[in-house]
């Protein structure tokens, strides 16, 4: 079993809870054609600036069980950056959810106990996917 961490924004975070689906573009098919079921993915949602005197922390929004193989779903129930255009996510993967974190863990105080479980060989893989403006 694996440990993956798909990277999103809080809207599409909203998704994947709602519809138990994680989605990514076909260009990282390599990536998620690695998940298997019984896998679990850590949902990751960057810093958001909501205004002048509001900033959100980076933070885990989900826990889930990957259950299905990759399969192709051009349905648009993600919303795209927008660098990526009219982007959907067709690459997809259905989920368990194990826990929904309402309110979200913050993700920089975590990073001690990645590091150690790491150590420990646990493996935790980075799957950029909706809302990851950051990777191309």
């Amino acid at each position: 079993m694996e440990h993956w961490l798909a990277i999103s924004n809080r809207d599409n975070s909203k998704v994947v809870i709602k519809n138990h689906i994680w989605g990514v573009p076909k260009r990282h098919i390599n990536t998620i054609s690695k998940t298997k079921p019984g896998d679990t993915l850590l949902v990751y949602v960057g810093q958001q600036v909501i205004d002048r005197d509001t900033t959100l922390p980076p933070a885990i929004t989900g826990c889930f069980e990957i259950t299905s193989e990759v399969y192709e779903d051009t349905k648009p129930i993600f919303t795209a950056p927008p660098k990526l255009g009219a982007e959907v996510f067709p690459l997809r993967i259905k989920l368990r959810p194990i826990k929904i974190f309402d309110p979200p863990i913050e993700f920089k105080p975590l990073i001690s106990e990645l590091k150690l479980h790491h150590q420990q060989e646990t493996v935790v893989r980075a799957h950029p996917g909706p809302g990851d403006a950051d990777h191309p």
